[in-house]
């Protein structure tokens, strides 16, 4: 299993931090949905995995998934990261009007965080990691690959449909209609007595 990747089938699979005490590890940020990680090691209930790969403006993060979130795969994705950058605006109230009254900066996006209400975009700012406001127009393409592997017979979620009648259910079903008629004349021949009526007569 070591060097397979792993496909991320939600929005909400957490890489948790590289802790070798399962008790101490915490979410550090939602992976990107349809995005795959790679796996390092295994242990019971965790795989250890990489994302991204060292760039321009990404550096390799390691940590762990939950096994029962992630889905082992037997290829080698043609893009398995997500490689997306974000702006990031930093206004200097100390020089209002001045040459640096703003600062924007170029910032590695790895995924989203949410604490409460807020929303938060875990990056890599240089060398360093951290959280950042998440942007409202914030988007990324989904990975096609996974989708685009599965099998042609691969059973998908189709609308419930009526199940055609077998011949011995249409035979239970003639009958029945058939039936009807004969004990409904039984019951009104029955009834015609009025009641209480007793036979004075014999």
């Amino acid at each position: 299993m070591t060097g397979a990747y792993a496909y991320i089938p939600t929005a909400h699979v957490y890489l948790y931090s590289d802790s070798a005490d399962p008790a101490l590890r915490h979410g550090l940020f939602r992976l990107p949905h349809t995005y795959y990680v790679r796996i390092l090691s295994e242990e019971s209930d965790y795989y250890r995995v990489e994302y991204l790969s060292d760039g321009e403006h990404t550096k390799r993060v390691t940590g762990y998934c939950k096994k029962n979130e992630i889905i082992p795969v037997d290829y080698t994705p043609t893009s398995p990261y997500l490689y997306k950058t974000i702006t990031v605006t930093y206004r200097l109230d100390d020089d209002p009007g001045g040459s640096l009254s703003s600062l924007t900066l170029t910032c590695a996006y790895y995924g989203d965080y949410t604490d409460g209400t807020k929303s938060y975009c875990y990056v890599l700012l240089g060398d360093s990691f951290g959280y950042v406001p998440r942007p409202a127009d914030l988007t990324f393409d989904k990975n096609p690959e996974y989708e685009a592997r599965l099998p042609d017979d691969e059973p998908t979620e189709t609308p419930a449909t009526d199940t055609p009648a077998s011949p011995a259910r249409i035979i239970v079903l003639l009958l029945v209609c058939l039936l009807v008629p004969l004990l409904a004349a039984l019951i009104f021949r029955h009834g015609t007595r009025r009641p209480f009526e007793e036979d004075i007569f014999d």
